[in-house]
């Protein structure tokens, strides 16, 4: 240490001494970052929580450190003698060049997600996306500069580049202040820090030839942690409704293609010429009431699936009702006594997707009664609590367990397709399993919900 100090000079050896501390204390806040990600991911909301801002946070201490690491190895190497020790800057200056690139291009991506992606201002995006290549070429040039060229052209060189992330970082500034009101504030408190610093280094390197860079980035880093931890709840609160939107998203892509795919279907079978075939062959049954009702059920039951895939529409449960009990007397035709239905409707003024509770009875039906030598009961019963409406759909089966009428694949297809479809209107469905049976519960909020 003392030939270092000897070599170098007082002055750069405190330099060292500093650059060295803020390492250790970048350190600090990077590990406390990825102890937080560890506990969002695990235990502390119950669910795997992916917050993205926290990661961009970790790449970004990452990328303060190697500069760190980059200035602390030039200070050690500045001074000492021999053709080692010149390879040795001029490799260290590479690195530091493609370092604080990396870094420029890392802070412009933030801007670039978070601020211009967000509002939809596409042509800021676009010139972003400029800077950014611009960026990656100068900083190439700059590290040939520092290879090949005397100490004049890696002078020029580096002002070239240090005017070019001024100007960058200016409109960055300027435009984050100008349209700062229409995002949420931590976001844009984040993004005016990290451009702030880098702006005031560019500054303090065209007009005063002097590099506070270490202290800069060091004082910008703990600014950007005091922020994060600040607003941490936010941030993890804006996480949570991505997640929930994005899943909302891709319920709603799977209903549309499931859609597209019957509607060609349906353009094949004729569903029109199915039901009128149905209604004539019911007039001529009139005189036989069971055979008449039978087919009008039958009739019935092909309807609200044709209807369900031509029109997207809320329907009211009270017909989602009819169409379930057109379905139940005919699986009674064919279980007649082993199956035993029981309907307990307290409610049925609300509205829900069209077969968002029928292939549960289905399933209720072919797995439950269908799979015990005795048959069971089937119960369907809605109530209405406060806010919210409850649909319970359960099967309690009786005798030997055989092999149900419904393949697996089948049914959690089924299920997959009801869970979708209740997905719609913000619905909740849960799968109670008990000795005998199992009740699918679905809960729909009526207070200022779709399932009204």
């Amino acid at each position: 240490m003392t030939g270092l100090a000897e070599r170098v000079g007082r002055a750069a050896f405190i330099q060292i001494v500093i650059e060295c501390w803020n390492e250790v204390f970048i350190a600090l806040l990077l590990i406390i970052v990825l102890f937080e990600m560890h506990d969002y991911r695990n235990t502390r909301y119950g669910i795997h929580l992916d917050i993205s801002i926290s990661k961009k946070l970790v790449i970004f201490y990452a990328t303060v450190m190697l500069y760190d690491l980059c200035s602390i190895l030039t200070g050690v190497f500045s001074g000492a003698q021999g053709g080692g020790a010149d390879t040795a800057l001029k490799l260290t200056a590479v690195c530091t060049c493609a370092v604080s690139a990396f870094h420029n291009i890392f802070i412009m991506q933030i801007f670039k997600v978070y601020f211009a992606d967000r509002l939809g201002l596409w042509r800021i995006r676009r010139a972003v996306a400029v800077f950014q290549g611009t960026e990656a070429v100068l900083c190439i040039l700059l590290m040939l500069a520092d290879l090949i060229c005397d100490s004049s052209g890696r002078e020029l060189a580096h002002l070239i580049w240090q005017g070019t992330a001024f100007v960058i970082f200016l409109f960055i500034g300027i435009v984050t202040m100008s349209e700062r009101k229409q995002i949420n504030h931590p976001i844009s408190e984040l993004i005016l820090i990290i451009d702030a610093f880098p702006l005031i280094g560019s500054f303090e390197m065209l007009f005063f030839s002097t590099d506070h860079s270490g202290k800069v980035l060091c004082v910008m880093a703990l600014m950007v942690f005091l922020i994060y931890e600040k607003n941490k709840t936010e941030f993890i609160i804006g996480s949570m409704y991505e997640l929930e939107k994005a899943k909302t998203q891709l319920a709603e892509n799977r209903l549309s293609l499931e859609q597209s795919n019957n509607e060609a279907l349906l353009a094949q079978i004729q569903p029109h010429f199915i039901n009128n075939s149905l209604m004539a062959i019911s007039a001529r049954c009139v005189d036989y009431s069971d055979v008449y009702e039978n087919i009008s059920n039958f009739s019935l039951y092909l309807r609200s699936h044709f209807e369900a895939v031509r029109d997207t529409r809320l329907i009211s449960f009270e017909r989602e009702m009819t169409n379930i009990e057109a379905y139940l007397a005919l699986e009674q035709l064919r279980y007649k006594d082993r199956l035993n239905v029981e309907l307990e409707i307290e409610c049925d003024d609300f509205f829900i997707p069209a077969l968002s509770v029928q292939p549960l009875a289905e399933i209720a039906v072919r797995k439950g009664i269908g799979s015990y030598s005795d048959g069971g009961s089937v119960r369907i019963a809605t109530d209405r609590v406060g806010g919210e409406v409850r649909i319970d759909i359960s099967y309690f089966g009786e005798g030997e367990r055989n092999e149900p009428d419904i393949g697996a694949k089948e049914a959690a297809a089924a299920l997959e397709n009801a869970k979708a479809r209740l997905s719609l209107i913000g619905g909740r469905l849960e799968i109670i399993r008990g000795e005998n049976g199992v009740t699918a519960s679905v809960t729909i909020d009526t207070d200022g919900g779709e399932g009204i």
